[in-house]
C-alpha cells in the first residue's frame, strides 16, 4: 500500500486535516486543476476514525474545503508525496491555489480529539506531516501555559494566553511553511504572507486554542463552583461579559479599555490605587467658557484629587509612578472624545463650550466609563431636577346657586403657568426664551442648573398645545396624573385652582358631599343611602360633572332622580333664574309610564310630558309649549328618530335610565344621543358593565366626555392591560379615575339597612332525554362538517344559529321543532320544570318564569293554563302599553293568577313584580347582568318575603358551559365595579366545539 502524508492546519476558527498519498505511478492521469496527491476526504475520515465510536467511525465527522497555496518552481509542484507539473501556470508563478477537501473540525473538537489525533501516526501506511506534528505540540503546550494559570479573560467574551508568555516569533519560526498555505478562499496578493501577518495568524490560532481548552474545563464541579464565586465578585457592568466566558454563545462587541485596564476591572490583575479622571469647572458667569482638567483621583477616596501640576513636581501619595498610567489615558480619551482630541500630559485643561460639556456628560459618559475615566462635575450637576409645572387656572364668573354648575369643562381653560427645575423657577416667557436658544444648563439667580433640552422642547410644544386646545377638564386630568401616558417626560403637574372650585373638587375626590335640603315639593321620606344619592348628584351638577348612578335594581334610582329634578327646579325658582327649558328623561318604551307614574307619586309639582303622538314634534319646538313642561319623557328611538328637534333644546338636565343602551361604542342611538346639549348628564343602569370595560367607556364619554380620552387611547391603556394582561395596577388606576362619577350601591351592602329578605338561587341539573341527545347530537356533528368549509362572514352565522338550535332542544324538542304537541316529545328540563311549578302552586305561592325566546313563553304559557285552569299572563315585546300595564297590575293584585311568563328582553328591565316569591329562568342568557335584573323584578324594595331564583341547567351541553362563563364573568363588574366575554363567533374551530359538544357528566 502507498504511504499517505496528513497534513493540518488552522482555516479561520476551524482546524482543516487533508491528506496526500503518492501518485501509482508516473503515468497515473492527472486533473491540471486538481491537487495531484490529494486523498479521498470520505475514505480520510474512515480511515482516520475507524476505531473512534464516539463518531461512528467516522460517519458523522464533517468534512470542508479549503484553498491550498502550493509554492512552485518552474511550474512544479514539489512534495513529499512527489512531484507534478502545473501546466496552466506560467514560468514565473511562485504559489499557485488549488481547492481542496478534508476534515473540518470546530476548536472544541480539535481539544477534545488531541489524543485520538496523535495515534494517527500509528496506522499502517500512515505518517503525520510535520506540520500537523507542530500543531498538536503547539496546543499541548498551550495547555500547559493554561496550566500554570498563564491565561486572561478578553475583551470579546473569549478567553486568551497572556502575551508576554507567548515566544511567539520562535513559534512563528518553528512552524513549517505549509501550516501558513491553507485559506478559507483564493488570496487575494500573490506575494507570500510577511512574517508579522504569520505571527497574528498563529496569535490568532493559539487563543483559540485556549479558549477552547478552557471551555472544555468548565463543566467540572470545582471548576463551576470557582467561576461562581469570580463572577459574583465582579460589578455587575462586567457579568454580562463573564458570563459569555462559560458559554457557547455569540461573543459580544469588544468593549473598548486601555492595556491592562479589563484585567483590572475584572480582578484578574492588581489595580492601581489611582483612577485617571476629567474634572468640569464651570464658568463664574454664564458667558464664559468651561474648563475639563485632565487629574487623577484616589480609589479609595474618590474626592482626593490630585491635579496635573502636582504630579509634574512629584506630590501625589502613592508609592509607585502614576504617570505612564495617566499618559496610556489620555491617548485613549483623546481617541474616544472628539472635542478632547487635544488633550495630553502637556495639554491637560481644555476650554469647551456649555453643549461640548453637556455630551460628555451624556453621549460620551458611558465611553469614559469603559475607559475607566472618572468624570467629576460639579454638586448641581449631578442632582436630576423633573419639571414641575404650576397651572394657575383661571374659572370663569358663574352664578352663585348652587344647583347650577360653576364650569363646563369642555370649555377651552384659561390659564398661566410657571416651570420649577430644583429650586429654579422660570415664568413661561423665561422657559421659553431658554428652549430656543437650545442651552444645555441655564444660570438664573446665580445658580446653575442642569436640563435636557430636548425634554424641555417636547414640554414646551405640549404647554403650547394645552394654551390652544386643553379644556379645563383636560386640565383637571393633569392634575390627577390621568393620560401621562400620552405625554411620555417626567413632569409634575400642580393646578391651582380658584377656591370655591378647589372646594368642589377636593369634595368630588376625597369626601362625601354634604346632604343637601330635600325640597319641600317632594311628599314623602327617603331612605339615608337615597338622600346621600339626591345629594351626590346635586354636588356633581354644581362642579359641573355628569354622573353613573348605578345602585341596584330595586333600590330606587328613579326616586333619587325625581328629587333632584325638584331640588333642582326649587333652586332655580329661589334665584329667579331662566331656565325654561325642561328635563329630558329616555328610556325604553316600557317604561315611559312607570316614569310617568313614579313621578306623579314622587313629584307631583313636576309637570311631565310624554314624547309621543302625531303632535309631538310640535309641542317640543314650539317655545311656548315647551315652556309648560317640567320634565320630557321619551323613547330612546323616538330620540333617535326626532334627533333634529332634540338637538335644538339646550336641556336643563338629561336622564339616560337603563343606560346600557348606549353601552354600544358604533351604534347610532348612541353617537346621536351624544349630540344632545344639557347642563347636566345622568345615566341610570344597574349594570354599568355587563361584558366589557369597553361599555365603560362608552357611557362615562356620553356622561363626562374626554374624561377617559378617545376610545383607541382607553383600549391600549386599560382595556388590553386590565382584561387581558389582567395588569392591578391599571385597575387601580382606572377604578381612582372613575370613583368619583359613578355611584353604585349593592343590595347585600349592610350598611344600607335595607331590610331585605333572604334571596336563595338553586341550580337545577337535568339531563337530555333520549330523544333531546340524539337531535343535539346531530346538530353538533352538522357543525362539525361545515365549520371548516365556510367563509368568515358564513362561519359567524353558523355558530350562532347552531348555538340557538342547540339551545331550543334543550329546552323541548317541541320547541325545535316549531310544534305545539308538547306530550309527543320528552325533555329532561321540562319534566323539571312542572315539577317546580307543582311544588310553588301547592304552597300557594307566585313564581316568574323567564325564557329568552317568545316560542317557548308561548308554549310554557299554553301548558300552565291547561294545568292551573286559569289564564296565565305572557309579557313580550309585541304588547301595547296598556296591555302591559294591566298583566302587571293583575299579577300584583289578582291571588288567582299565580304565575307570569316573561320575555327576558322585554319584561327583564324596570318591573315591579313583588308579588312574586319565585323566579324560574327556564333557558339562561349569556350575560349575567341581564339575568340578574331579570331576578330584581322580584327581589327589591318592597319584596317582605324571601325569594328563591331557580336556574334550569342541561348536563354535558352548551348551557353547562354558559353557566360557567356566567360565574366567570360576574367578577369585570364587581372588580370596576368583568373578564372579558368570550366572543363566540371568533372563537377558534376547535373552542367551539368544545362548547358545544356532547359530554357524558
Amino acid at each position: 500500500m502507498r504511504k499517505m502524508i496528513i497534513h493540518g492546519g488552522w482555516v479561520n476558527s476551524h482546524f482543516f486535516v487533508w491528506a496526500e498519498q503518492t501518485k501509482k505511478s508516473r503515468f497515473d492521469q492527472v486533473d491540471s486543476f486538481k491537487y495531484p496527491f490529494l486523498y479521498s476526504p470520505f475514505e480520510l475520515k474512515l480511515l482516520l476514525y475507524q476505531y473512534d465510536a464516539h463518531s461512528f467511525y467516522g460517519t458523522f465527522v464533517r468534512t470542508g474545503q479549503a484553498v491550498l497555496q502550493v509554492p512552485l518552481q518552474n511550474r512544479q509542484v514539489q512534495s513529499p508525496a512527489g512531484d507534478a507539473t502545473v501546466y496552466q501556470a506560467d514560468q514565473q508563478t511562485k504559489h499557485y491555489p488549488f481547492p481542496i477537501e478534508g476534515i473540518k473540525l470546530t476548536s472544541d473538537e480539535f481539544v477534545a480529539q488531541l489524543p485520538l489525533i496523535k495515534t494517527w501516526a500509528d496506522l499502517p501506511y500512515v505518517e503525520l506531516g510535520y506540520d500537523l506534528k507542530v500543531w498538536i505540540d503547539l496546543a499541548y503546550e498551550v495547555k500547559s501555559l493554561i496550566g500554570k494559570g498563564q491565561f486572561l479573560p478578553a475583551a470579546n467574551g473569549t478567553w486568551k494566553l497572556k502575551e508576554n508568555d507567548i515566544p511567539l516569533k520562535s513559534w512563528t519560526a518553528a512552524l513549517p511553511k505549509v501550516s501558513f498555505c491553507l485559506h478559507a478562499e483564493q488570496p487575494n496578493s500573490k506575494e507570500e504572507e510577511t512574517d508579522r501577518q504569520k505571527e497574528e495568524r498563529l496569535a490568532i490560532a493559539l487563543h483559540t486554542i485556549a479558549d477552547a481548552s478552557i471551555r472544555a474545563v468548565m463543566n467540572k464541579s470545582n471548576v463551576q463552583e470557582s467561576f461562581e464565586g469570580w463572577r459574583e465578585s465582579v460589578g455587575e457592568k462586567w457579568r454580562p461579559l463573564v458570563q459569555t466566558l462559560a458559554s457557547n454563545a455569540i461573543k459580544q462587541t469588544p468593549v473598548v479599555q486601555p492595556k491592562g485596564r479589563l484585567e483590572q476591572e475584572l480582578g484578574t490583575s492588581k489595580q492601581t490605587p489611582f483612577q485617571t479622571a476629567l474634572r468640569i469647572e464651570e464658568p463664574i458667569e454664564p458667558t464664559g467658557d468651561w474648563k475639563v482638567k485632565l487629574c487623577l483621583s484616589d480609589r479609595e477616596h474618590p474626592t482626593h484629587i490630585v491635579e496635573m501640576t502636582d504630579l509634574e513636581k512629584g506630590e501625589h501619595p502613592w508609592r509607585m509612578n502614576p504617570i505612564s498610567h495617566l499618559k496610556m489615558d489620555a491617548i485613549a480619551i483623546s481617541k474616544s472624545v472628539p472635542f478632547l482630541e487635544q488633550m495630553s500630559l502637556a495639554n491637560a485643561s481644555i476650554q469647551l463650550d456649555a453643549d461640548d460639556i453637556y455630551l460628555l456628560c451624556t453621549t460620551y459618559d458611558g465611553t469614559l466609563q469603559e475607559l475607566g475615566v472618572h468624570l467629576i462635575v460639579p454638586n448641581w450637576l449631578k442632582q436630576k431636577h423633573s419639571f414641575n409645572v404650576n397651572l394657575a387656572v383661571d374659572t370663569p364668573k358663574q352664578q352663585d346657586i348652587y344647583s347650577e354648575p360653576l364650569l363646563n369643562w369642555e370649555n377651552v381653560a384659561d390659564f398661566t403657568y410657571t416651570i420649577a427645575i430644583g429650586d429654579v423657577v422660570l415664568s413661561s416667557e423665561d422657559f421659553t426664551q431658554f428652549v430656543e436658544e437650545k442651552r444645555p444648563f441655564i444660570y438664573q439667580n446665580g445658580q446653575w442648573v442642569a436640563w435636557d433640552p430636548s425634554m424641555a422642547k417636547k414640554l414646551e410644544s405640549y404647554l403650547e398645545k394645552l394654551d390652544h386646545q386643553a379644556t379645563y377638564l383636560d386640565t383637571l386630568l393633569l392634575d390627577e396624573a390621568v393620560g401621562e401616558d400620552e405625554l411620555d417626560l417626567d413632569v409634575e403637574w400642580e393646578i391651582e385652582w380658584q377656591e370655591e372650585m378647589k372646594e368642589r373638587l377636593t369634595r368630588v375626590y376625597q369626601e362625601e358631599p354634604p346632604l343637601i335640603t330635600l325640597p319641600e315639593a317632594f311628599p314623602g321620606e327617603l331612605r339615608e343611602y337615597q338622600h346621600k344619592g339626591v345629594s351626590w348628584l346635586t354636588h356633581l351638577r354644581r362642579a359641573g360633572f355628569g354622573g353613573v348612578l348605578a345602585d341596584d335594581m330595586g333600590l330606587g334610582k328613579s326616586i333619587q332622580t325625581l328629587v333632584y329634578m325638584l331640588y333642582v327646579k326649587e333652586a332655580q325658582k329661589q334665584a329667579k333664574t331662566d331656565h325654561s327649558e325642561p328635563f329630558l328623561l329616555i328610556c325604553p318604551t316600557s317604561l315611559l309610564y312607570n316614569w310617568a307614574h313614579e313621578a306623579q307619586q314622587f313629584a307631583p309639582s313636576l309637570r311631565v310630558f310624554i314624547h309621543h303622538g302625531q303632535t309631538r314634534i310640535t309641542q317640543l319646538l314650539e317655545s311656548e309649549e315647551l315652556e309648560q313642561w317640567d320634565l320630557v319623557l321619551t323613547s330612546y328611538q323616538l330620540a333617535v328618530r326626532d334627533a333634529e328637534a332634540f338637538q335644538t333644546i339646550h336641556w336643563n338636565g338629561m336622564v339616560l335610565d337603563e343606560a346600557q343602551h348606549i353601552k354600544n361604542v358604533d351604534t347610532k342611538q348612541r353617537s346621536v344621543i351624544k349630540q344632545f346639549k344639557a347642563n347636566h348628564i345622568i345615566a341610570l343602569t344597574g349594570t354599568p358593565i355587563e361584558n366589557r370595560l369597553r361599555e365603560l367607556w362608552s357611557l362615562m364619554d356620553v356622561t363626562n366626555p374626554t374624561l377617559l380620552g378617545r376610545y383607541n387611547a382607553f383600549s391600549n391603556q386599560f382595556i388590553k392591560k386590565i382584561e387581558k394582561e389582567k395588569d392591578s395596577e391599571r385597575l387601580e388606576q382606572l377604578q381612582a379615575t372613575i370613583r368619583p362619577f359613578i355611584l353604585r350601591r349593592k343590595k347585600d351592602d349592610l350598611t344600607l339597612q335595607l331590610n331585605l329578605p333572604e334571596k336563595k338561587e338553586q341550580l337545577h341539573h337535568v339531563h337530555l332525554s333520549l330523544e333531546q341527545a340524539a337531535y343535539y347530537q346531530a346538530v353538533v356533528e352538522e357543525v362539525s362538517k361545515q365549520l371548516h368549509e365556510v367563509s368568515n362572514m358564513e362561519r359567524r352565522s353558523l355558530i350562532l344559529r347552531s348555538l340557538t338550535r342547540l339551545k331550543q332542544i334543550c329546552n323541548h324538542p317541541a320547541h325545535f321543532l316549531k310544534t305545539r304537541d308538547m306530550d309527543a316529545h320528552e325533555s329532561g328540563k321540562w319534566d323539571e320544570f312542572l315539577r317546580i311549578i307543582d311544588s310553588i302552586q301547592a304552597r300557594g305561592e307566585k313564581v316568574l318564569i323567564f325564557t329568552q325566546y317568545k316560542e317557548m313563553g308561548s308554549l310554557i304559557t299554553q301548558e300552565l293554563e291547561t294545568r292551573m285552569n286559569h289564564p296565565v299572563p305572557f309579557l313580550h315585546g309585541s304588547l301595547t302599553r296598556a296591555m302591559r300595564q294591566a298583566l302587571i297590575t293583575d299579577f300584583q293584585t289578582n291571588e288567582q293568577t299565580s304565575a307570569f311568563v316573561l320575555s327576558l328582553k322585554a319584561g327583564g328591565v324596570g318591573l315591579n313584580l313583588t308579588a312574586a316569591t319565585h323566579v324560574i329562568h327556564y333557558d339562561r342568557w349569556w350575560n349575567p347582568a341581564v339575568e340578574n335584573q331579570a331576578t330584581d323584578r322580584a327581589f327589591r324594595i318592597g319584596q317582605t318575603s324571601d325569594v328563591t331564583v331557580h336556574k334550569l341547567i342541561t348536563t354535558g351541553t352548551v348551557e353547562e358551559r354558559i353557566n360557567r362563563m356566567l360565574v366567570s364573568k360576574q367578577t369585570l363588574a364587581d372588580e370596576i365595579l368583568s373578564s372579558e366575554a368570550a366572543q363566540f363567533t371568533e372563537m377558534t374551530d376547535d373552542e367551539v366545539l368544545q362548547l358545544i359538544r356532547l359530554t357524558k357528566d
